[in-house]
């Protein structure tokens, strides 16, 4: 016997079967297009919901299936009739339609009322304000259409019929009361919503039903198969991290970083919202988490050998060699004087300046591309540093941090970041943190872990931690001060 958790992502869908004793056996993936055009961005989500499935079936094949678990992207939202029939395509967060809607919303609701009630700042990349724009825009498929579910949701009523959400992911429509844990009647009379057209609300890890039995025989799957209620995909992440009480971070290094820490006081200070960090229900009752993310973490480095050092890329790929190792290998082992401003696509949390730009300050004629390559990491570090920061403003105090994703195999960037950050920085064995926090919800929710902190025991190897080194901490310490006053300085001149 065993259980599912299924991560589906912005471009790929991932699911891990494990045993009903929390062990891995297995992870599979399948891949979709995001389509982009001039001012529209989304998935094509029939392909989404195949290629799910696709990943499903091999997935059980051979097993009998006793739960499934589902971590999704958040904002995106899927509108459906209630013979399971998609209607139209998701737009993603990036997607600009909703503008206006968002503007007509903050007219109706002052921004230090809508924070205590959603945990957010008014935006257009959240679900309301595009579920306005497609009722103004395409009424005559909202008006055939029974649910508009998010991406997760979406999953559990293809799965069961029964359309369920979690709180964390229902927080990331900006409609969400994350005070009384249901939808705020309020703004959905603002944005004129029907409520009905909503998912149910629950907890992370609750059985909601049965899988269909038509899915059920087309995948192969026991029609005993039970569905569990999962989370937004940086909360699963979390929670596949091990990262289960206050003071505690993960800390995802992908093409966008982002730290997600735990604490336990409802923040409803306006100013958090103005930073753009959220407050979001966790996985565990009473306890909050918000997202501090930067555009160009990992991206930086992907950046810099497309198209700085794209022909000794180019060059080593032919050796058989990885570009990142090798420039992992020949970076400085000290810290350099560069100073690396990384908004090269913006700035994310807590400026929240999408016409931000990059910079790299400090260069000689000495200056040499291993030195540029260990200062984009350094300058990314600082920037998570300034956030974490920030948020010691609104009570969030981060005492350690777990890292996760592609950065995270780079024990040389893990290093710098526990000498720039200073708290000890444990990287995880455990492979794909958001799909093993979908199976540990689906083991909780089963019975079969009788708590997190059995199935964080069961499911989650960390390492050794990696602690700062004094020396590059001191040295660190000086360069922050002058990091901080970099964005400011040069603003102007953006």
């Amino acid at each position: 016997m065993a259980v599912i958790g299924l991560d589906v992502g912005t471009t790929c869908c991932k699911c891990g079967l494990y045993t009903d004793e929390g062990k891995l056996i297995l992870i599979n993936s399948s891949e979709y297009n995001v389509i982009r055009l001039k001012d529209e961005n989304f998935i094509d989500t029939k392909a989404l919901w195949q290629n799910v499935k696709k990943i499903l079936a091999k997935a059980s094949k051979g097993y009998e299936i006793k739960g499934i678990c589902v971590s999704s992207l958040g904002e995106s939202f899927v509108p459906v009739d209630k013979n399971y029939n998609i209607l139209a395509n998701s737009m993603l967060y990036t997607d600009i339609r909703g503008i206006k809607e968002t503007e007509i919303i903050t007219q109706k609701i002052s921004k230090e009322k809508l924070f205590e009630i959603t945990g957010c700042k008014a935006h257009c990349m959240y679900s309301l304000p595009k579920m306005m724009w497609f009722k103004n825009n395409q009424n005559d498929i909202y008006n055939k259409a029974d649910y508009l579910l998010l991406i997760g949701d979406f999953i559990n009523f293809m799965l069961s019929g029964i359309a369920a959400i979690d709180y964390s992911l229902a927080a990331r429509t900006m409609a969400f009361d994350i005070n009384k844990k249901e939808w705020s009647t309020e703004l959905l009379s603002i944005a004129e919503i029907d409520i009905n057209k909503l998912s149910k609300p629950f907890i992370s890890g609750t059985v909601i039903g049965e899988i269909r039995t038509e899915i059920s025989n087309e995948l192969g799957i026991s029609n005993h198969c039970k569905i569990i209620t999962g989370g937004h995909d940086q909360v699963c992440s979390a929670l596949g991290a091990g990262v289960i009480s206050k003071g505690s971070s993960v800390d995802g290094i992908g093409t966008v970083e982002c730290i997600t820490p735990v604490f336990d006081n409802r923040v409803t200070d306006i100013k958090m919202g103005d930073c753009g960090y959220t407050c979001v229900p966790y996985v565990l009752p009473n306890l909050y988490v918000t997202y501090m993310f930067n555009y160009s973490g990992g991206g930086l480095l992907k950046w810099f050998k497309d198209n700085i050092k794209n022909e000794q890329a180019s060059i080593l790929n032919a050796k058989g060699e990885n570009f990142y190792d090798y420039y992992n290998k020949m970076m400085p082992k000290n810290p350099t004087d560069l100073l690396i401003l990384p908004y090269f696509s913006g700035a994310a949390t807590p400026y929240m300046d999408s016409n931000a730009k990059g910079a790299i300050l400090n260069m000689t004629m000495a200056t040499t591309s291993f030195d540029i390559y260990r200062a984009f990491m350094e300058g990314s570090t600082f920037e998570m540093r300034l956030n974490s920061e920030k948020i010691k403003e609104f009570g969030v105090n981060i005492k350690e941090l777990t890292v996760t994703g592609g950065g995270a195999n780079s024990i040389e960037w893990v290093q710098i970041k526990a000498d720039i950050m200073q708290v000890p920085i444990y990287p995880l064995k455990t492979v794909e943190a958001g799909i093993n926090g979908a199976a540990m919800l689906a083991l909780k929710g089963l019975g079969l872990i009788k708590d997190f902190q059995q199935g964080v025991e069961k499911m989650v190897s960390r390492q050794n931690p990696i602690y700062p080194i004094v020396k590059n901490a001191e040295i660190y310490d000086g360069m922050f001060d002058k990091y901080k006053k970099i964005y400011k300085n040069i603003k102007e001149l953006m």
